[in-house]
Parts: structure tokens; C-alpha cells; sequence
């Protein structure tokens, strides 16, 4: 391609790749050898002050050159003198003689007296200030860059005397042991009210910081709450809580009671603050199911002929030991025995060598095989959680059948040992769930019985009046009645009516409706296409793939005429369609007004005015020619 620059009017033949490759002109860009009358030319718009002497062979060759205000003749790379690189001398980068250093520090210190010879810009040069008489050494080229007197300037290094008055005179009762050095270097001190030592830097110090000790003393004594700032506290948070003893502070023990069943223990005030409660109340230790199978055994047996909590006969704790019987009983929930299985294995060989027999009781259990051979007996739900307990009951029951008592306990005496078990276990009652409710959401009504936090308990919302079953979690985090607040799960009746406003022309063929995110088969009622969709997308306006594509399809695409009539416009007018043409990707035969060459092109190309690619070569090689000649 033969193309010209606007700027400097070069002519030069190129691809056009590169010039799409936003290659410029290689004169102006000083890839083109000049002549020296051409440089010349040029250097008079960049440095007007420099007269060229020698001859130009090159930008990275250095010229002879000369200075037209000062004379001065040196020889610079040309292409830096391009770049209004000037004269050295004027511009004070040449070395220096001792004279013309003098010189300079007479116009720029006139205060300075030099007291040494000036060897090169980096050397150090003896001075004396004419104000102070203070005397010094410093580089020269920072003296020449306008650096001065340091004691003048008030910058001049602290010495270790001067540190310790400024000390004396902000800090009094700081003492300095060590050495002063500089402002960063750390330096040990002493504080003479505490009498605390610590290393430091003197420009922390010299910044307002004291004594650390006595800093932490003194933010503790701003944090410390008074003895009734803590017991108003404590009656917010626990109002089950009487505090008996003396307040520090958060990490000090305070004598405590309990309200509810009057045990005195000594806790941390800080524990206390963040909610924890009687221990005796608690019991976390202790489980329900484990209460039922105690007070029952008890009831019949006799309390001191079963034993809670034995680390005596194996050195390892069992939650339940007879005795009588050599028989002891480990109840609990799969959920945080799974952890510790080898711990219950360890149990069992220790009462295999003792020659007890260890029956162990699981629910909540989620694996498929039991973990024990024998004495193992285990129940996949939360048998605690049953209506009257029909699980605890009958497993009691086959229990003292084994000890040889044929026991069936009575409705009366099985409601009380349900209540003192509750009771020991401490899960709150349904009166005690209601009230706790309702501080947090005081628009629902408890009308079911509440048999623990994993079974669901029947509510009652009171501005609507519906019922519906909600996990006590939810409740006492605050969560409400979905149709009040406009949260009611979407059914698929409702799905189809707003689609039917939304989405005219689709249809659901889905039976089940989960959420939006769920996918849904649907079909078109234009195309009978059928595939799945996410409900909110169809929701938010989206149509038929196959349609869309169809419609986007006929948008784009031309007629033969259409596409001829564009060709004219954008196309190369060389160019002559010989084929019909069907899209925009289908190559099209085409031939060439010059040559009468045909090839076959994509329409995309040719309306991006692409020619022939016979009569490119030729230009190229026409170019190729010339430049070998000239």
C-alpha cells in the first residue's frame, strides 16, 4: 500500500496490517536516515541554542557541537540533543575547578567560608558559618543544591547532654540510662514513680509517650466499672443472679448466689457479664435421657444403690453404676459421642477387665452400622423428644426385668419421674419457652407443648390467627408469622397465575414447585419447544431460547440486495460479488475489476474492504523492489 504522512509529507510503502497495527510514519519517528542540513533543520525547533559542526551520521552517533551562548563545544549523542538536551556548562553538569566551585559558594553561601579544596561533587568540603562560627563538613553538591548552616537551620544532631535536658524538661520523673545515639535508635529508661525500665526510641519520647506501666495503670483505671455500675449490669443480664461479694474487676472472682436454687459459687465477674449462669442450674453435663434411666433405676433400687457419675471403680467416668449388679450404663446423644468413640471403647475394655457389664445407649444415630457388637442399643431420632416417652419407659422397663424386677410404672409415677428429670436435666418448661418467646416476639402465641429445642412446637400468630409448626430455634431468634410479614412460600398455583400476566406464551409442565432457583420444565406455545428454566428468570422476562435465536436470527440477516447495496458503502469498489449471498459467514465468490482474479471471501470481510489478494502481492512486491534499488 503506497501511503503519505500529513506531517512531514514522506511517502512509503507499507502493509495494512501494520498501519491497522498503529505503525506511524518512520521518519517522524526518526527511523528514516537524515541528511545533516535535514538534522540541522530539525535541531532549530528543539534546541535553537546549539550550532551543529559536524557531520550528522545518525541518532545514536555522537556530533560536534556547539554552544551559541557560552562557546562551549562538546560531543552529544544527537538523538539527546532532540530531546532539548542543552548546553553542560550552562546547565552547571561539567566538573568543576576549585576556582569556579569558590565562585558559585560566593553567590549561593555568602555566609560560608570554605575551608577545603573542592574535589569533585561528592567529596566532602571543610565550612565554617560567618554567623555562629559553627564548623562542619558536608558534600559539595549538597552545598551547591542550597544546603547551609545545620546549627542555623536548627537541624544540627542532638548530642546525648541535649537529649537528657529535653527529657528533664517534658518528662521529669523519666531518667535516661543509656546511650543517645540518634532519634530512631532505642534507649533504656526508667521511670522513677513505678519504677518500670523499657527500651525506646527517642523520638517517641520526644512525641509525648511516658511510662508504658503507668499508661496501662492509668487506662485500667478509666475501664474499671464501680461495684454498682457492675451489680446494675449483672441484674440486666441475669436477673436470677444476687451479688454477694466485692467487685475489682472483670478478672477477678466475685461471691455470687443463685435466686433459683440458692447455690453460692465464685466465678469470674467476666464470665458473668457475658451470661453464663449457675452451674448447678445448668447441669450441661447431664443429659435427659440419662435423668430418666437414674431416677427410674433409683425409684426401685433404691438411691444409694445406684450410683451418678463414678470415676472410682474404672478410673473413668460412668454416667450410671449399680453395684449390686456390676452393671453400669452410658445414655447419650450419637451427635457428641461420634467424637469420642475411642474414649467409649476405652470405657468398655476397662469394665471388661473389672468384670462389669457396660451397656451403651445412643440416639440421634446417623451411621448405618452399630459400633458395638453387644450391649449396644441405638435409636435414629431424638428419643427425649416423644410424647410421654414411650422409648424411655419401655427401655426402663427391660432394664429391671434384667436385675429380675418385673416393674411397669404407673401414669402418676412416671409424670413425676418425667418432672424431676426435666427438672435435673434443666430443660425449660413450656411456660418457661412461652415466657422467653415472648421477649423476643411478643405477636405469637405457644399453643403446643414444648418437648425440646429439635422437636417443632404448634404457634399461633395473633394479629392473623394462623397456626403453623416452627422450629423453637427460629422463634427465639426473633422469626414471626411469614404470612404477616410477607414471606409465604410461592405455590405452583401462584407460579402459573404470575407467569400467565408475565409470560403469556409459556406453559408449565412441572408438577412440583420448590423455589426460584429450582428449575422448572416448561414449554413455548410458539414453537412447542421444551426445556428447563429457573422460575425467576421466566418471572423476570425471559422468553424461548429457540425463539430468541430465531428472532435475533432474522434481524440480522440481508437480502442479495441488501448485502450489494452495503458493499457500496463499505466494500472495496474493485470488488465485483459474483455469487449470491446467503449470511454473513457463508464465503460469497468475488472477482477483481483490475486483474479479473476470483476468490471466494466471508460477506464480513469484503464489507471490511477486503480486496484481492493478487493485486496485494504485487503491490508489495513492487515496494520491496524500489526499496532494494534506491
Amino acid at each position: 500500500m503506497h501511503v503519505r504522512c500529513n506531517k512531514c509529507g514522506y511517502e512509503w510503502f507499507t502493509r495494512p496490517r501494520m498501519i491497522l497495527a498503529s505503525s506511524g510514519c518512520p521518519k517522524c519517528s526518526g527511523h528514516v536516515l537524515l541528511s545533516t542540513d535535514e538534522f540541522v533543520e530539525k535541531l532549530k525547533e528543539h534546541n535553537p541554542n546549539i550550532i551543529v559542526l559536524g557531520q550528522y551520521h545518525g541518532s545514536k552517533e555522537k556530533i560536534e557541537v556547539k554552544c551559541k551562548k557560552c562557546g562551549y563545544e562538546w560531543n552529544p549523542v544527537a538523538n539527546s540533543l532532540m530531546k532539548k538536551t542543552g548546553c553542560p556548562f550552562c546547565a552547571g553538569n561539567m566538573k568543576l575547578t576549585n576556582e569556579q566551585f569558590l565562585k558559585r559558594m560566593k553567590s549561593i553561601h555568602p555566609s560560608i567560608i570554605v575551608l577545603s579544596d573542592y574535589k569533585n561533587a561528592k567529596s566532602y568540603i571543610d565550612c565554617e558559618c560567618k554567623k555562629c562560627g559553627y564548623k562542619w563538613h558536608s558534600q559539595a553538591l549538597s552545598l551547591l543544591a542550597g544546603t547551609g548552616c545545620p546549627k542555623c537551620a536548627g537541624t544540627l544532631k542532638k548530642t546525648h547532654i541535649d537529649f537528657c535536658n529535653e527529657i528533664n524538661q517534658f518528662f521529669p520523673t523519666l531518667e535516661v540510662l543509656g546511650e543517645y545515639k540518634n532519634a530512631h535508635t532505642k534507649v533504656l529508661m526508667r521511670c522513677n514513680n513505678c519504677g518500670c525500665e523499657w527500651m525506646t526510641k527517642p523520638n517517641n519520647l520526644l512525641n509525648g509517650e511516658g511510662c508504658p506501666d503507668c499508661a496501662e495503670k492509668s487506662r485500667r483505671a478509666k475501664q474499671t466499672k464501680t461495684e454498682e455500675e457492675f451489680i446494675k449490669q449483672i441484674s440486666s443480664i441475669n436477673p436470677t443472679i444476687t451479688v454477694l461479694g466485692n467487685y475489682i474487676n472483670s478478672h477477678s472472682r466475685v461471691k455470687c448466689r443463685c435466686q433459683l436454687c440458692g447455690n453460692v459459687w465464685n466465678p469470674l465477674a467476666w464470665d458473668i457479664i457475658r451470661g453464663n449462669g449457675c452451674p448447678a442450674c445448668a447441669k450441661t453435663s447431664t443429659s435427659f435421657m440419662e435423668q430418666i434411666i437414674l431416677i427410674s433405676l433409683r425409684t426401685i433400687l433404691g438411691e444409694n444403690n445406684v450410683i451418678s457419675r463414678d470415676k472410682k471403680t474404672i478410673g473413668m467416668e460412668l454416667d450410671i453404676y449399680i453395684p449390686q449388679y456390676k452393671y453400669a450404663i452410658e445414655p447419650g446423644s450419637w451427635f457428641w459421642h461420634s467424637s469420642k468413640i475411642n474414649r467409649d471403647i476405652m470405657k468398655r475394655q476397662l469394665c471388661k477387665e473389672k468384670g462389669i457389664t457396660l451397656l451403651t445407649v445412643y440416639d440421634s444415630f446417623s451411621n448405618s452400622d452399630v459400633p458395638f457388637e453387644d450391649n449396644c442399643i441405638v435409636y435414629n431420632y431424638d428419643i427425649g423428644a416423644e410424647e410421654k416417652h414411650p422409648t424411655l419407659k419401655s427401655l426402663v422397663e427391660n432394664l429391671l426385668s434384667e436385675f429380675g424386677k418385673d416393674c411397669f410404672f404407673s401414669e402418676d409415677v412416671w409424670t413425676q419421674i418425667e418432672t424431676d428429670a426435666y427438672i435435673h436435666s434443666h430443660r425449660i418448661t413450656t411456660q418457661e419457652f412461652k415466657t422467653r418467646v415472648a421477649t423476643r416476639n411478643n405477636k405469637v402465641d405457644i399453643i403446643g407443648e414444648y418437648r425440646g429445642y429439635k422437636q417443632k412446637v404448634r404457634c399461633r400468630c395473633k394479629q392473623c390467627k394462623k397456626e403453623w409448626m416452627v422450629s423453637p430455634v427460629h422463634l427465639l431468634n426473633g422469626q414471626g408469622c411469614a404470612d404477616c410479614y410477607g414471606h409465604t412460600k410461592k405455590t405452583l398455583s401462584m407460579l402459573k397465575d404470575e407467569l400467565a400476566i408475565i409470560n403469556p406464551d409459556i406453559t408449565i409442565l412441572s408438577r412440583d414447585y420448590i423455589n426460584n432457583l429450582t428449575p422448572i420444565c416448561v414449554s413455548c406455545k410458539t414453537c412447542g419447544n421444551v426445556w428447563e428454566a429457573r422460575p425467576g428468570n421466566l418471572l423476570s422476562g425471559n422468553k424461548c431460547p429457540k425463539c430468541a435465536k430465531k428472532n435475533a436470527a432474522k434481524k440480522n440477516s440481508l437480502t442479495h440486495d441488501q448485502f450489494l447495496e452495503r458493499m457500496k458503502e463499505k466494500g472495496n469498489p474493485d470488488v465485483i460479488v459474483v455469487g449470491s449471498y446467503f449470511n454473513a459467514k457463508t464465503s460469497i465468490l468475488c472477482r477483481c475489476r483490475k486483474c479479473g482474479n476470483e476468490w471466494t471471501a466471508t460477506p464480513n470481510s469484503l464489507l471490511q474492504a477486503h480486496g484481492c489478494k493478487k493485486c496485494a502481492d504485487m503491490r508489495l512486491r513492487k515496494n520491496n523492489n524500489m526499496n532494494g534499488n534506491g
